[in-house]
Order: structure tokens, then sequence, then C-alpha cells
């Protein structure tokens, strides 16, 4: 919480980042309950749509249906916009992680795509200049720190 961004938003939950690693590695069966619970506790609507669709590709997928037929049945099931947004979203799935988390980092925020959004460049250079100024006013004695350490053999 330093940064002023809580790595306890929704774009960071342990279940979103369990969700995506898991389908990056086309591992289904692993992916399959992330994406149920972040489902039952989303509460926009369209974002719940989303995450049972995904959940459905996922058990799907496991079972060994093919990613075309996969995504034909989901239109059939879920609400077209829905199914459309899974299909784009895993039709690469080796990039899945790129579009779906924000960097941490961006170095050119001039050419930056995200106009602010979900950028946490700004919130990271802040945090080093606290973590830089606090080294600075604590800076601890390398003969006092070593001293320490060897009273301890």
């Amino acid at each position: 919480q330093l940064t002023g961004i809580s790595l306890e938003d929704a774009e960071w939950s342990n279940e979103r980042i369990g969700a995506f690693v898991a389908l990056s590695l086309k591992d289904y069966q692993a992916a399959e309950p992330h994406f149920r619970e972040l489902a039952a506790s989303e509460n926009d609507p369209d974002e719940r749509m989303y995450y049972l669709c995904m959940r459905e590709f996922c058990r799907l997928k496991k079972d060994g249906m093919d990613t075309d037929a996969v995504c034909t049945l989901l239109k059939t099931i879920y609400r077209k916009d829905a199914a459309e947004r899974v299909r784009e979203d895993t039709a690469d799935l080796s990039a899945i992680l790129v579009r779906k988390f924000s960097p941490l980092l961006c170095p050119d925020c001039q050419n930056c795509g995200r106009n602010g959004k979900s950028c946490m460049h700004k919130q990271a250079t802040k945090l080093n200049f606290k973590i830089a100024a606090q080294m600075k006013a604590e800076n601890v004695s390398q003969q006092a720190l070593l001293e320490l350490l060897q009273s301890y053999d």
C-alpha cells in the first residue's frame, strides 16, 4: 500500500493471477476453479458473465474439445459479447498475461496506450523515492552490522 495502489485491487487478486497464469500454461483444470471463484465474487454482471464463460471454456478444453468448437458452442450458451471476448482472449494464450495485466513499470509514458489506466509507473517511481529517502535517513553502518553479525558466532 506504500504506492497508493493496493495489490488487493481486482486486477492483482490471487484468483485472477492464478486463473490467467494457469490458462497461459494451458492448464485448464487448474484455471477452471479460479474462474469459478472470480465469477462468484464479481459484482459487474458483464465481468461475471465473462468469467463464467471463461470457466466453461476451460472445462470444455480440459475435456479435449477443439478451441474453435468450444468458442462456437459458447456463443450458443452465453451472451455473444462474453463468448467473443473469450475467443479473442484465448486466441493466443502465450500472450494472455501481457494483455490481461498492466505492466508494473513502463518507461515510455509518452507512447503508452493505457493513457493512465491501470498504470503503476508513477506509483512505483514514488515508492522508489520513498525507499531511497528512508535508506538515507536510516543509514546503517556497515561496520556495526558486521560486528553484530559476528557476535552471533
